[in-house]
């Protein structure tokens, strides 16, 4: 019979019984045993010897065993969503919602033009404009500047646009334009291209039903049954610019001459 053994010490000893076991004498008060007891002495020596060396530990060691580890990102500064805000808006969260509401367009007014023209500075462009033109301010980044005409349709709006590296081709934009507007029956879209001094302008005249818009930024355009659409992209001095003009058909009517002519005065400012 043979096997391991630990010592008090915690020593690992070898052990192989005489080839006489269990007839081989056995030293000391261990003689005379019978197998089955010498084995289980043996046993519980082996064990008695494995915590021999262990110390116990100190109660402040085993409050801080006890103490569950904490989580990977349990502080600010391990979570990754710490310092987030808010969770987004919603599915179905219209963006829309915090913006003014579309302003009806004015009441009719009889005007007639006079000719006369005032200078007016958007963006690096000089526009001359009709006096009776009223300026608003842009109503976001892109809109450069607004303004008002009046007429017995109710009042238009034309709306100077401007974005960095430009929106797309010039024929991009017409296209757009154009599918604005439901042409009216026997109406067709009238597109022209002039220069102005360095600028090259090219715009577009259409007529018929007004389907109204909504852009990020910008309160919405009403539908308008009978509408014309003047429109140009307006290129050679870095950035283009975009006009439009969009509302009632007998009030930009009344401005159609005042229309073309600011597109061929139109200059880089100064």
């Amino acid at each position: 019979m043979a096997g391991d053994w630990w010592s008090a010490s915690g020593r690992r000893r070898a052990w192989t019984a005489p080839a006489s076991w269990p007839n081989a004498e056995i030293p000391g008060n261990l003689a005379g045993m019978p197998r089955e007891i010498l084995t289980a002495i043996l046993l519980c020596t082996c064990v008695a010897g494995l915590g021999c060396d262990a110390k116990p530990a100190k109660p402040a060691e085993q409050a801080k065993a006890a103490q569950p580890s904490a989580p990977p990102h349990a502080s600010p500064a391990a979570d990754p969503h710490a310092n987030m805000g808010a969770p987004g808006p919603a599915a179905g969260h219209d963006p829309h919602a915090k913006l003014p509401a579309a302003k009806p367009p004015g009441p009719p007014r009889d005007v007639t033009p006079t000719g006369e023209t005032r200078e007016e500075l958007v963006d690096g462009l000089k526009l001359m404009v009709p006096s009776e033109w009223e300026r608003g301010a842009g109503s976001s980044m892109m809109r450069k500047a607004e303004f008002t005409l009046p007429g017995p349709g109710g009042d238009a709006t034309l709306v100077v646009y401007r974005f960095e590296g430009g929106a797309g081709s010039t024929q991009q934009n017409i296209e757009r334009w154009k599918a604005q507007i439901v042409l009216a029956e026997g109406a067709e879209a009238q597109t022209a291209e002039i220069q102005a001094g360095t600028l090259k302008v090219a715009s577009i005249d259409v007529r018929g039903a007004y389907a109204g818009q909504s852009m990020p930024g910008a309160p919405p355009q009403p539908p308008i049954a009978e509408a014309r659409l003047l429109a140009a992209a307006i290129e050679g001095a870095g950035d283009p610019w975009y006009f439009k003009l969009v509302g009632p058909a007998g009030t930009i009517d009344v401005w159609g001459e005042a229309w073309s002519k600011l597109l061929s005065e139109l200059a880089p400012a100064a």
